[in-house]
């Protein structure tokens, strides 16, 4: 009998890639930060979206997306009622464009076989980002894309305007990564059967691209300067390590010997702590001088973040709209605070943010829809090495966003909401 030749992709994948192509063009348009790029990428998302959900009996809705889509549309029709959509309607289609992407990840999730190969994709993309903008940050210092950035000197913004917003996209890719090569080395230990350091070492030989991706998007975040980000990709990239490592403890032999449970714990330990210190001497001195301005860059956030609490106040229960952090803080503006709030231009506080925007209302629903999404992904039946890896994805995302406004920038929320959509189950009965 003839051997079956595997193919490497399949037609049920069109839908998964037909996403990360709209995504890959999210960020040729500069993370779709204008109105019109973000339109466009919304149109488009919106157009793949229908032809999918007619061709594939999966792609269709299900009743429980109903809450979130009233939600949404409760938001949208009181901020149109009341005046507050003018000029930022992009920003509400944006919204539902993220739970498209949301759709598509969950899509991707309902096949075991079809989520390895869309992995294998964004591995691939994620070297390939992860080059391209080391090498324009050296050979193009301060462009994007071969245009002038005259916004953050000195520091690596990748595809997009701020170099903060550059770090929390390349964390989430790092993240992916990380676990990526972690489970490479869990696969190999209990195929092999053999210590930790040598599935460490097996697994550095299979897994070229990753490895690759990982030493680029790492250099990468360090050369962002992002303090804030440094700290949350840090942690969270913690604990997946510390995650792999209980993990191995607990799956380790009762006959092994100290010795080895030792090397087994401190082997990754030491590689990660070796090229934590590599590449940390790659970013030079600007992370020593942005840790030298720490005290004054926190001041002005400071005086933004209080001139965006005194403003929503002022509309405390449906907020300015989205898209109106500027006009809102100029109601508090005073001849002292200007020059920061005109500095800072954003709240760098995500909460705060959407206290603006949306009132109370929207403050307490975003932490609801934080809240309900990691336990959304706990309850979820796969791997708990998987779940860790998207609740720290999700994670690292607030904790940046407490002092920037990465998950304002289509792009990075649409990255995530395609992560948490792969997250999914598959059900345990098919929908009639």
């Amino acid at each position: 009998m003839g051997q079956r030749k595997a193919s490497l992709f399949k037609l049920d994948d069109i839908p998964s890639l037909g996403a990360l192509t709209i995504l890959v063009l999210s960020l040729l348009l500069l993370g779709a930060d204008s109105p019109a790029s973000s339109l466009f990428i919304s149109a488009l998302t919106f157009l793949f979206l229908g032809i999918c959900m007619i061709a594939r009996n999966e792609m269709s809705l299900r009743l429980w997306t109903v809450p979130f889509i009233s939600i949404w549309a409760a938001l949208t029709a009181t901020h149109y009622v009341t005046g507050r959509t003018a000029d930022a309607e992009y920003e509400y289609i944006g919204l539902l464009t993220a739970g498209s992407f949301f759709w598509f990840g969950r899509y991707t999730a309902l096949s075991e076989r079809r989520r390895r190969r869309v992995n294998r994709v964004i591995a691939v993309l994620a070297l390939i980002y992860g080059v391209a903008v080391f090498i324009q940050h050296f050979a193009l210092p301060n462009t994007i894309l071969g245009h002038q950035n005259l916004l953050h000197q000195g520091r690596l913004t990748g595809t997009f305007l701020s170099a903060n917003t550059a770090a929390t996209f390349l964390g989430l890719l790092f993240l992916f990564c990380l676990h990526r090569f972690l489970s490479r080395i869990s696969d190999m230990n209990q195929s092999a059967g053999s210590t930790t350091a040598t599935a460490l070492l097996k697994a550095i030989s299979s897994a070229p691209v990753t490895i690759a991706a990982l030493i680029f998007l790492a250099s990468g975040i360090l050369l962002t300067g992002s303090r804030a980000g440094l700290f949350a990709i840090g942690l969270c990239a913690s604990l997946l390590l510390a995650t792999f490592l209980i993990f191995r403890t607990r799956k380790s032999d009762a006959q092994d010997v100290a010795p080895t449970r030792a090397l087994n714990i401190v082997t990754p330990v030491c590689l990660a702590l070796f090229c934590g210190v590599t590449l940390w001497a790659i970013s030079g001195s600007l992370i020593d001088e942005r840790m030298q301005t720490l005290e004054s860059d926190f001041s002005d956030r400071q005086i933004m973040n209080q001139a965006a609490w005194q403003a929503g106040h002022l509309n405390p229960w449906i907020g300015h709209g989205l898209g109106s952090i500027r006009y809102a803080v100029s109601f508090v503006s005073t001849p002292q605070t200007n020059t920061a709030l005109t500095d800072q231009n954003a709240a760098h506080n995500i909460f705060l943010q959407w206290f603006v925007q949306a009132g109370w209302p929207g403050m307490i629903g975003l932490i609801a829809l934080i809240l309900f999404t990691i336990f959304w992904t706990v309850s979820q039946r796969h791997d708990l090495r998987l779940k860790i890896s998207i609740i720290s994805a999700i994670i690292m995302v607030v904790i940046h966003g407490l002092f920037d406004f990465g998950l304002e920038i289509p792009s990075v929320l649409y990255l995530l909401a395609f992560f948490v959509g792969s997250a999914s189950s598959k059900p345990l009965r098919n929908p009639s």
